[in-house]
């Protein structure tokens, strides 16, 4: 609960000081240890204060960090060839996710 209170602080702050893209930072950031503390940020901000299209591009930055740590972790627990063949799925969703943002969203 401590951590999603002080990423709620960080993620306001980062938005009143740099906008959308100043939250997608902190949320970036939020998704490398816990997708979960960034959804609970997000989803307590005050309705209206992000639109709901940036708020899903925002909200898919952490998820897809947190997807590539996690390919790193399986890589590093079960050796390069087979941690690599277990982390293939989530490389391929996490480049396919980021050129969807890339083509349409950024």
């Amino acid at each position: 609960a401590g951590v999603v209170a002080l990423l709620s602080v960080l993620a306001r702050w980062a938005l009143a000081e740099f906008g959308n893209r100043g939250m997608a930072v902190v949320l970036g950031l939020t998704g490398l240890m816990d997708v979960d503390a960034a959804v609970l940020t997000l989803a307590g901000l005050p309705q209206g204060t992000i639109a709901a299209g940036a708020a899903g591009v925002t909200l898919a930055i952490p998820v897809i960090a947190n997807t590539l740590i996690k390919g790193g972790i399986t890589i590093g627990i079960a050796g390069w060839r087979r941690g690599l063949a277990a982390s293939l799925p989530l490389f391929a969703s996490s480049a396919a996710s980021i050129a969807f943002l890339v083509l349409y969203h950024l």
